[in-house]
């Protein structure tokens, strides 16, 4: 744990937990969880967590209700918070700002979008620690996973480039085998423009 982002998890469906927790924890966070309001307390009062991430649809007191109540009975409660739900509205999610919520997510958080919605949090958290000197903790942010992360969201990017350029292709391909006799000069030529050019595209990309 030492030197690690802590972040604790709080969903009451056990499935969900796991899977967060997987998720983080290969990123390398440290990652805790809990149920419901009871557990989190009793998380909270061992540790003072960096992040918490919290399911508004809790039994009994929901996740706005948790944080509300953390935030007036734990002495020295600094985390942020990011909210997720599967019911949003503009009723918890303005609740959800004024408790200082820095991300309000709807459920299912693609991994992608949760992981980009972490970076941003902590990079908030780091700004505010940075700009208070009366705190000592600064957060050891996981660089190289961040870069990992922005290299997939690229290589995706130029596969689905990849796939259009070869749609565009592939009609154009169809344009002149159906329609080519009846062009006329100035149509030929804008097709050749159009086809030269995506043929450099998917060139770049090959290379």
């Amino acid at each position: 744990m030492e030197g690690k982002v802590t972040i604790l998890v709080i969903d009451d469906e056990r499935l969900l937990r796991k899977s967060l927790k997987k998720i983080l924890e290969k990123a390398g966070f440290y990652v805790e969880t809990a149920l419901d309001y009871q557990s989190a307390k009793a998380r909270v009062k061992e540790q003072n967590f960096d992040l918490l991430l919290v399911d508004i649809i809790l039994p009994k007191v929901n996740g706005l209700q948790l944080i509300e109540k953390l935030q007036g009975e734990i002495e020295g409660f600094s985390s942020s918070v990011i909210f997720f739900t599967g019911e949003p509205n503009l009723e918890s999610s303005v609740k959800a700002l004024r408790l200082g919520a820095l991300e309000y997510l709807e459920k299912p958080v693609p991994r992608k979008n949760l992981i980009s919605a972490i970076r941003n949090v902590l990079k908030k958290r780091n700004y505010q620690i940075k700009n208070a000197p009366s705190v000592k903790k600064t957060l050891d942010l996981d660089e190289d996973f961040f870069e990992e992360d922005q290299e997939e969201e690229i290589s995706d990017l130029m596969a689905k480039t990849q796939n259009q350029l070869q749609e565009i292709y592939q009609a154009l391909a169809e344009l002149k085998e159906k329609y080519g006799d009846s062009f006329n000069e100035d149509q030929r030529r804008l097709l050749n423009v159009i086809a030269k050019n995506n043929n450099e595209m998917r060139k770049i990309w090959n290379d």
